[in-house]
């Protein structure tokens, strides 16, 4: 569902057609928008834009991620725009519904900075009831991996990018037995917000179903890719955020197929 500062530097090149008034727009230097999307055509292994003196134009492959990315940009501002204009107090509260998320202060402090708001308050945390803390304005957004049917028509609901979930584990581990033992004898390692959520509890109730049962590891989050690569046990990340973060973790894989057991 997030966007990386490369691909907002890449949004306002599409828009502007020019580096400079990019640069000015997301208030960084030229220079900075350059190397930006010099970093992310390396990335994705094709050219984004044409350049021709200081205009740019989107290649075929820039307009094809352009069309992919944008609705949903546009659906989260929607969602801000309709919530501040309800909201006197300047703050736009956020809540992360549990799980980790990539870049989510750049994301929103990307967003509308000339929309009037104050301060953009992101709580990492549970939701106990995403329709209740919405009507209540105890958040003004609720970021979350559910997928909930609302009663009350005054909340606005946006399906944003799908993610897919999979297996992290280390290669050492899986290479000495099945998936199936590993999840069975070896500690699932996550954070306590994360093992509270509705979504992680679909998983360990499948599990369960086939008589498989899951020793847990609660610890903090940034202790979880050097234990799982370590051997410790497993966990479930989006690919994503396990991509965002496996730079310096090069013995661990994600795995999404074959869970024969789901």
């Amino acid at each position: 569902m997030l966007f990386s500062k490369k691909l907002h530097q890449f949004i306002s090149l599409a828009k502007n057609n020019s580096i400079h008034q990019a640069a000015k727009e997301i208030n960084i230097t030229p220079s900075a928008v350059s190397q930006g999307l010099f970093s992310l055509e390396k990335k994705l292994g094709t050219q984004l834009l044409i350049r021709k003196n200081n205009r740019v134009t989107l290649s075929r492959d820039g307009i094809d991620l352009f069309n992919k990315i944008i609705p949903h940009v546009e659906a989260i501002n929607t969602i801000v725009n309709k919530s501040i204009s309800f909201n006197n107090t300047g703050k736009f509260k956020v809540l992360t519904d549990g799980f980790p998320l990539n870049d989510i202060n750049k994301l929103f402090n990307s967003l509308n900075k000339n929309a009037g708001i104050k301060k953009i308050d992101i709580e990492y945390n549970l939701s106990t009831g995403i329709e209740r803390e919405i009507n209540n304005n105890i958040y003004d957004m609720i970021i979350s991996p559910s997928n909930i049917e609302l009663k009350n028509n005054n909340i606005i609901k946006a399906s944003l990018k799908t993610e897919t979930i999979g297996l992290v584990i280390s290669k050492d581990l899986i290479r000495n037995s099945n998936i199936e033992k590993i999840i069975s004898k070896s500690y699932f390692i996550q954070t306590p917000t994360f093992f509270k959520h509705i979504e992680t509890e679909k998983i360990i109730n499948k599990l369960e179903l086939k008589g498989i049962k899951m020793n847990m590891l609660l610890i903090n989050e940034m202790n979880i890719f050097p234990l799982l690569e370590s051997n410790k046990g497993y966990s479930f990340f989006s690919e994503s955020y396990f991509c965002k973060n496996n730079h310096h973790h090069n013995n661990l894989i994600f795995l999404t197929d074959p869970f024969v057991f789901f």
